[in-house]
């Protein structure tokens, strides 16, 4: 859209020269000549709408988006050369007559838009405070219906794919990590939506996707890898399965999930707890699952914290001291017994095998067979069962509690249901979990797709001010004043309204992609802005009245304005049509913020240009005058 732009507003300029009575060699240089300056502006300022995008951004959403403001930059810096060079060229060879050869006979619909706007146009300079009060009105209501949008900063991927990934919990042996994953195999064996999968025990599949982060090898995991038979048939067999999968294998937690765009999460709603005592985070812990339980959009509510069952056993002193035993001569005669010792090492190919020796399966499977495991001791030689000498007590032990900052955390991690999203869940609440009294020393943060959300919108808010500098700077360097600059950069408040409308109308959220269409929506109204101003002031420094200046750098470059506008609306109407979840609110965006934009550009800035630079003219005036 943006590189078909430029050559429009100079053929556009070219086929009024010819109107204008110029030979078609002095038409062609001049349309390009009286450009080269505001269209050189428009994209740099393009430009520097999206550069700092590549600088500002980091981690995975920077690795995501990094191509895309080399390309425009590489993109609109060989249109500019294009419009400036070979345009007026082609103009020359190839347009002969101007438009208006007939008088004014030729009834074109875009005559009548024209005859329609110069009403409007006149209408508005007559009542500039009413165009201006509806001008701020319009950038707040913009602003507010922003907010009140959906968030979802990164959707899922539209991918043929999908992972099953199998927790027993820990200590779980391989072999039932294994039968729980055959259950879901059978499961899965005979639908007719997936095209095959391949199965994982005790491992991870390898990086299958940029933002897939394989777990470490455990023998409680397992994970399949599902290929469907198109992203569509993805998204059903998550509304088909995800239930019967949830129950499938008691104790098991089994998740069926979709890959996902932009940095990885351990789940899209994350609330981590830290602290000290561990029956305190339990505790609290249990609270906050209890909350995102309650709440409809959720699925899978957990925490990360894992326990496992173990036996304690309770050395009695006396008892060993008279056998002749120390706990210290006890715990290896144990561990080597149940869990043997390693005495040698097989090499196959590439794989080491420990040999191991310990008691033969049968008699280190329960806790009769701890209990009646005799030892011998090392300085008497007397022998004695461990239960003679040792209280054994089955018990739950911390099988894995993760640390972040070296404190203990504990995290509650949930899924949402298909279309729900992540940030609506959390708004409801949030409010619950903060109320949640605390311990000193205790803090609950929310992470997930909330801690990307924030992170990455307040990296594009740092770009979008980075941009608006540059922007501002630029202008600054072409019209050499603050006041007609400020001009030109209002046309930016005025787009946001038509970006919100975009996306309500669409149903989008606000993610990541859709801040790439309003970024590229403000280049774009910046440019309208700048050939619309630069022509006004041509037209005053030529002697005529600001006012008249006004009304007619409008209606010329009216043409150009509206013809570009449209083009690039319904050159993204496909995109909107696909519906694709990571580029349709970028168009959703873009087309109707466009259109809107170009009539709010068109019906403000001149009013707010005669307004404004009246008074500046009388001043300077006045001043020279003195």
């Amino acid at each position: 859209g943006m590189v078909v732009d430029d050559a429009v507003v100079i053929a556009d300029n070219y086929l009024e020269k010819l109107d204008e009575g110029f030979s078609r060699y002095e038409a062609a240089h001049r349309s390009a000549s009286e450009l080269f300056v505001p269209v050189l502006t428009a994209t740099l300022a393009i430009i520097a709408a999206f550069a700092p995008l590549g600088w500002v951004l980091s981690g995975a959403v920077g690795e995501f988006i990094f191509a895309l403001p080399v390309t425009v930059t590489v993109a609109l810096s060989v249109s500019f050369f294009i419009a400036m060079l070979l345009t007026p060229f082609h103009c020359y060879t190839f347009i002969h007559t101007g438009l208006q050869k007939d008088g004014e006979k030729s009834g074109s619909i875009l005559k009548l838009i024209q005859k329609a706007y110069k009403r409007m146009l006149l209408g508005g300079l007559r009542f500039p405070t009413l165009v201006i009060l509806l001008a701020v009105l319009i950038s707040a209501g913009g602003v507010f219906l922003l907010l009140q949008t959906s968030q979802k900063l990164f959707p899922v991927a539209e991918r043929a794919q999908c992972i099953i990934e199998v927790d027993m919990g820990i200590g779980a042996s391989l072999e039932a990590t294994n039968s729980a994953v055959k259950l879901v195999e059978e499961k899965i064996a005979k639908n007719k939506l997936i095209s095959n999968f391949a199965s994982f025990v005790g491992i991870a599949p390898p990086r299958v996707y940029y933002s897939f982060a394989p777990e470490f090898p455990r023998k409680s995991y397992g994970c399949i890898l599902v290929n469907t038979l198109s992203p569509k048939a993805t998204v059903k067999l998550l509304e088909e399965l995800q239930l019967p999968l949830e129950n499938l294998v008691p104790g098991a937690r089994i998740t069926l999930q979709m890959f996902e765009q932009g940095p990885s999460v351990p789940a899209p709603i994350e609330i981590r707890i830290s602290g000290y005592e561990l029956p305190l985070l339990e505790e609290l812990g249990e609270k906050v699952s209890a909350i995102l339980q309650n709440e409809t959009g959720t699925r899978q509510v957990q925490t990360n914290y894992k326990q496992e069952y173990g036996a304690s056993v309770l050395v009695d002193d006396e008892m060993a001291n008279i056998y002749g035993f120390t706990t210290a001569d006890i715990s290896p005669i144990v561990k080597n017994g149940f869990a043997g010792t390693t005495v040698s090492r097989l090499y196959d190919d590439d794989r080491i095998i420990d040999i191991v020796f310990r008691l033969q399966e049968d008699l280190r499977h329960d806790f009769s067979n701890l209990e009646n495991f005799y030892l011998r001791s090392p300085l008497t030689n007397n022998a004695t069962s461990l239960g003679n000498i040792a209280d054994i007590e089955p018990t739950w032990n911390i099988g894995q509690i993760s640390h972040q900052n070296g404190i203990r955390t504990l995290a509650v991690l949930a899924h949402t249901r298909p279309g729900v999203f992540p940030e609506n869940i959390l708004q409801r609440v949030s409010q619950e979990i903060k109320n949640i009294p605390l311990p000193p020393g205790y803090h609950v943060v929310i992470g997930g797709e909330h801690e990307n959300v924030l992170k990455t919108f307040g990296q594009m808010g740092q770009s979008l001010a980075i941009s608006t500098v540059l922007i501002f700077l630029i202008l600054l360097i072409q019209f050499g004043n603050v006041t007609e600059t400020i001009i030109v950069m209002l046309a930016i408040p005025l787009t946001i309204l038509g970006a919100a409308v975009g996306l309500q109308i669409t149903g989008n959220p606000l993610g990541f992609t859709a801040s790439i269409g309003i970024a590229s929506l403000i280049g774009i109204v910046i440019r309208n802005s700048i050939i619309l101003v630069d022509y006004a002031d041509s037209l005053v420094k030529s002697g005529m009245e600001v006012r008249e200046a006004a009304i007619t750098s409008a209606i010329r470059r009216m043409r150009p304005i509206f013809l570009t506008s449209l083009a690039a609306a319904v050159g993204v109407i496909p995109m909107i049509l696909s519906g694709s979840p990571l580029w349709s609110p970028l168009a959703s965006v873009f087309a109707v913020g466009v259109l809107f934009s170009m009539i709010m550009t068109l019906l403000v800035i001149p009013v707010v240009y005669n307004s404004i630079m009246k008074n500046r003219l009388h001043l300077l005036a006045a001043h020279q005058e003195q």
